[in-house]
């Protein structure tokens, strides 16, 4: 987890007024999930670093726009943040109506951690891809659901 960013935000923290009370860090998935783990790792680093409580809060539903959505109506004072990935980009191409617009409502702070996706279809076309058979891809019989 490249934490380089979060150094930064440390940094500034540190010679801010900042940081008076407990912050939130909303995470829009349930407990227990990577997004949860990954929350409460980053706030009990912070905590560390800073001398001061962040409280993991989770928000799930709707596919993390109801914890986006918390984030956007908060106060914008930097007390509450959002654990933001690759759901949020989705779900601003994938619904029409969202109660926000994430671009112009969110404010990126620090960049947690990158990785790189591969979508393939099932098994066999992951394999072809592995290996070099891109015209394969297309032919997997595997299905979404179950892989059968």
């Amino acid at each position: 987890m490249p934490l380089g960013a979060l150094d930064l935000f440390v940094q500034w923290a540190n010679s801010q007024s900042y940081l008076t009370r407990p912050v939130r860090i909303i995470a829009g998935f349930p407990a227990g999930g990577g997004v949860d783990i990954m929350a409460r790792l980053i706030g009990q680093w912070l905590s560390e670093r800073l001398g001061q409580q962040f409280v993991i809060e989770n928000r799930p539903g709707a596919g993390s726009n109801i914890g986006t959505e918390a984030v956007v109506h908060a106060t914008p004072d930097g007390y509450t943040l959002l654990l933001a990935g690759v759901t949020n980009t989705v779900n601003a191409t994938l619904y029409e109506k969202l109660n926000y617009d994430f671009i112009r409502d969110i404010a990126p702070v620090a960049g947690i951690s990158l990785k790189d996706q591969v979508d393939a279809a099932g098994k066999h076309g992951a394999l072809a891809l592995v290996q070099g058979r891109r015209g394969d891809l297309g032919q997997s019989r595997d299905t979404a659901q179950g892989n059968r």
